[in-house]
């Protein structure tokens, strides 16, 4: 086998920015089959990673000529790949396409920065000028100050540029092009400014995207599109057009990255005819797909979204567009999961054929045909995979109506695609900043008016079920360091010990680390409990302690708990009193560890929790307090307060015996 003529074809290596071609390296590749000279013509796309044959030949008669017949290519051609020399033949082709790729950017860019200090050195001799050039060198942002007012716009580099392109002819071309352009709006502008001396409006629109559940096939990878606005000139009885963006492009099949390009800022109200200099004003945004010349949409500027006149602020607001929701939309998922399972015959309806299919096919193994019958599938799911099945049907439509951002909506069309229930949802809750949930208040609110206030009641709930889980995480970590505390407390109180052998132990200190190691246990077993999911998490009632009076036990209060001062922990009480057998009851709510929670454990005789109505850190606070302070903790689940004595007291007897 030989190998000849491996060259990149450089006549169509173009600029490699522009997605609408690629180039390809040729080989050519002679060898032998059944005593036949053969010729294969291969091609190496760029970023293909593939050999494409182009054609085999065969020679005879003194010359090359076409193979007949077709069955013997893709034989020839994986014979071809796998030999050794063609492989050594990729590494070689890919290492060519490195350079020349690098060759090319180093090159346009050179002349992209050029251009733009050529651009701002012609334009400074008539007005104030500075030129940025973007990050990726696919644009130069002009920024003129036009009379008091400054002017902002960008220039599109979408110029070809060869191996063989000349740059300093190249600068001198595009500069002499760009700035005669530039000099042409300037008298405009000023015109402009003339008619109108308040601050111009802003305008935004959005290049219209194929829906994935309305047009299941996007076809065209890269939507290329024009702007322009036009207005009507009655003096000379023809149409006005102000370009606006000239090559928009738009990758269709990644819309997530390109957002930002969806949207079309449309600056004024007016343009200026180019014939008679009159003021006319904007009637239409017109956007153009370039590559099919054929009109995407036609909208009236009364149609689009006003934003204001200052670009500084719309500027943030609109860049809030491009921020990563993903760690909010996991509460949504969750809320909108939960309300569609609540009301499942209703928004499963909603569902299309192409979202059930996709949801049901790890479910289900042979899937209907029907809708009615992929309904009645979904309606077998058990509770627990309804969410999952929910999430995943949903999925594609989510990410579509939060990639085209609330600017693009569609509701009409929306509603009669996704049904009303999962529109208001969908639309009601996506993630978005302030500011464009303030848009979109205005943009939904007709269509939305007698929304579900239940859903809105459900989404608060999880919202507060939310914050308490983190708080309780929170408190799994504090409870973790007391663990690490009681541990080191122990660790001493047995040096002690240990340094004092011969002399007799002492009890209390013996008490203290067996009840230590006790709220060790107690404290492991509770950490374990935060850590695990919570799933649902009851909403916070407070207690009213009441005073009713019990039937009397056999025992006296009096007798046992004369002179003492008793501790209610949790609930609250109008008044602390003492009683007429000289022992007093405090309380605390423990809803907090506040001084006045310290201060009430330090008087306290007896402490008595109540299990039910008592925040976990001001539990484990007062046991920890009890077993240092060597003070009696008792539990209680009455609310009654002469019920908690009594039964405080017959535990106090009981101990006693």
């Amino acid at each position: 086998m030989f190998i000849s003529k491996v060259k990149p074809d450089m006549k169509s290596l173009l600029y490699f920015f522009d997605n609408k071609h690629n180039f390809f390296t040729k080989v050519d590749v002679y060898f032998t089959h059944n005593d036949q000279q053969l010729k294969a013509v291969l091609l190496w796309p760029f970023r293909r990673g593939v050999f494409v044959p182009e054609c085999f030949e065969v020679f005879y008669n003194g010359g090359w000529h076409p193979k007949k017949g077709q069955h013997f290519v893709h034989l020839y051609a994986e014979a071809l790949t796998v030999n050794k020399q063609m492989h050594e033949l990729v590494e070689k082709i890919k290492a060519s396409e490195k350079a020349a790729k690098l060759q090319l950017e180093r090159k346009f860019n050179t002349i992209v920065q050029q251009v733009a200090k050529q651009i701002e050195h012609n334009l400074n001799q008539h007005v104030p000028t500075v030129c940025k050039v973007s990050e990726d060198y696919l644009y130069i942002n002009v920024t003129m100050c036009i009379g008091d007012i400054e002017e902002t716009g960008r220039l599109e580099m979408n110029n070809y540029v060869h191996h063989h392109t000349n740059i300093n002819e190249a600068v001198a071309q595009f500069a002499k092009e760009y700035t005669s352009k530039l000099l042409e709006q300037i008298p405009r502008r000023k015109q402009l400014h003339a008619v109108n001396s308040k601050p111009e409006p802003i305008y935004v629109t959005t290049v219209p995207t194929p829906n994935p559940l309305a047009q299941k096939d996007l076809g065209q990878q890269m939507l290329c599109v024009s702007v322009h606005c036009e207005g009507y000139c009655s003096t000379c009885n023809e149409i006005v057009i102000d370009s606006v963006d000239g090559n928009r492009q738009i990758n269709l099949h990644h819309l997530s990255y390109y957002k930002g390009e969806c949207i079309v800022n449309i600056v004024g109200d007016n343009v200026v005819c180019p014939t008679c200099h009159a003021v006319v004003p904007k009637d239409n945004v017109t956007i153009v797909d370039t590559n099919k010349n054929e009109l995407v949409i036609k909208r009236k500027l009364s149609e689009l979204t006003f934003m204001g006149t200052d670009k500084e602020e719309i500027g943030a607001i609109i860049r809030t567009v491009l921020y990563d929701y993903t760690e909010e939309m996991k509460s949504f998922w969750q809320a909108y999961c939960f309300v569609a399972t609540q009301n499942w015959d209703v928004y499963s309806q909603e569902l299309t054929v192409q979202e059930l299919q996709w949801a049901l096919k790890d479910h289900i193994e042979h899937l209907p045909n029907t809708k009615q019958g992929l309904l009645t599938e979904i309606q077998k799911l058990e509770e627990k995979d309804r969410q999952a099945v929910w999430q995943k049907a949903n999925e594609t439509i989510v990410r579509y109506y939060s990639d085209i951002t609330v600017f693009g909506w569609d509701i009409p069309q929306a509603i009669k695609l996704i049904g009303q229930n999962r529109a208001a949802f969908i639309f009601s809750n996506l993630c978005m900043s302030q500011d464009l949930k303030e848009i979109r208040a205005r943009k939904i609110g007709r269509y939305f008016m007698k929304y579900n206030e239940e859903i809105q009641r459900l989404e608060t709930m999880i919202n507060q079920q939310h914050k308490q889980i983190q708080e309780l995480r929170q408190e799994s970590g504090r409870l973790s360091n007391k663990l690490g505390q009681a541990y080191e407390r122990i660790s001493s109180l047995e040096q002690t010990q240990q340094t004092h052998k011969t002399q007799e132990r002492n009890k209390s200190d013996i008490l203290k680390i067996q009840q230590l190691k006790g709220l060790i246990e107690e404290l492991k077993t509770e950490v374990v409990s935060l850590s695990s999911q919570i799933s649902h998490i009851p909403e916070e009632e407070e207690l009213i302690l009441t005073e009713e009076v019990t039937k009397q036990e056999v025992i006296s209060r009096g007798d046992v708990l004369r002179g003492k001062t008793i501790l209610i922990l949790g609930g609250y009480r109008d008044k602390q009193v003492q009683s007429k057998d000289n022992y007093t009851v405090i309380t605390h709510t423990a809803r907090t560890i506040d001084p006045a929670f310290y201060e009430a454990l330090k008087q306290a005789d007896i402490i008595i929790i109540l299990t039910r109505y008592i925040s976990h850190r001001a539990m484990w606070e007062a046991k920890e307090f009890a077993i240092l302070e060597e003070k009696v903790v008792y539990y209680s689940t009455f609310t009654n307060v002469p019920a908690i004595l009594d039964e405080v007291v017959s535990k106090v007897v009981d101990r006693s015996s």
